[in-house]
């Protein structure tokens, strides 16, 4: 192979699958892996034209989890994967073709849950053959898409800022306030009388009172925010643990049932063997009958 005509490399990219519907994700440019693996979730097997097929969901940006894309695709194998940790798991193999640096060819594909990876996506060294030279000292050789276009490739509108309320009382009200105090110790000047004197007092004391709770409530409602989101916080991770046990369990199910189901093929492939062996037996006696009677 000539090295003028492989695409240079960084240790990450960006790939689409057009057969899965993904315009645009990243992966993990990996040459210590032999299969390239795809972040899957809810992944469940049904039968279609009397073939094993596969559907799951893929998140493709990790920012934007509201990102959603459901697919489905033949399975071509399933194997025992070893993962980064070195614990072997079951996992389901599909094809599909995969687009980089403007060209198109078919890889093999493992699904797995990927969430706690950087990247949704990881290529390795069977879709690299002859195609590929890595730089892992740089990143996004071939394409590099901004914020914008990768909007653009899944319809995600802008965020939008959120004007947030001022806690600090209005300069007017203020101003208000200030004129009140002010021209009431005027009013007592004039007047000698200690009558009028304790009337100008208790008013004064009540403007004050009012200012220091508008400047108190929104206080207290920043404490009960941060209890509300911690709280939110804690279900999220209870939530996400309760899935993880789930998907667990019936990828142990899935399992089970393959390994029930290869059992039962083979016990059919023994039968039949079983039934041309004693077939091919009748039919040799019936030969060696049929010669001892010509030639005697």
């Amino acid at each position: 192979m000539q090295l003028h005509k492989l695409m240079i490399v960084g240790n990450a990219e960006w790939c689409a699958l057009p057969q899965l519907k993904i315009p645009a994700i990243r992966a993990r440019i990996d040459s210590g892996a032999k299969t390239s693996s795809l972040h899957a979730v809810n992944i469940e097997e049904f039968y279609k034209n009397r073939q094993q097929w596969v559907r799951f969901e893929i998140h493709p940006l990790r920012i934007h989890t509201d990102v959603l894309i459901i697919c489905e695709a033949p399975v071509f194998d399933y194997r025992l994967v070893k993962s980064s940790t070195g614990v072997a798991q079951p996992r389901y193999v599909i094809e599909t073709n995969i687009e980089m640096g403007g060209e198109k060819w078919t890889i093999q594909v493992t699904l797995a849950n990927r969430r706690s990876m950087g990247f949704q996506m990881l290529l390795g060294r069977q879709a690299m053959t002859h195609r590929m030279l890595i730089n892992p000292s740089e990143d996004f050789q071939l394409t590099r898409y901004s914020r914008k276009q990768v909007r653009e490739f899944y319809n995600i509108p802008k965020e939008q800022k959120i004007k947030t309320k001022s806690t600090q009382p209005d300069k007017k009200q203020e101003t208000e306030v200030h004129e009140k105090i002010s021209v009431k110790p005027v009013s007592e000047k004039k007047s000698k009388k200690p009558v009028t004197e304790n009337k100008s007092e208790k008013p004064v004391k009540k403007v004050k009172a009012s200012v220091a709770k508008k400047t108190t409530e929104p206080k207290k409602d920043k404490k009960k925010k941060t209890v509300s989101s911690s709280d939110k916080l804690k279900q999220t991770k209870l939530k996400q643990k309760e899935k993880r046990l789930i998907q667990k369990a019936k990828a142990k199910e899935k399992a089970l049932k393959l390994k029930q189901i290869q059992k039962e093929k083979e016990k059919q492939l023994k039968l039949k063997k079983k039934q041309k062996e004693k077939a091919s037996k009748l039919k040799q006696k019936k030969t060696g009958k049929q010669l001892s009677l010509f030639f005697s």
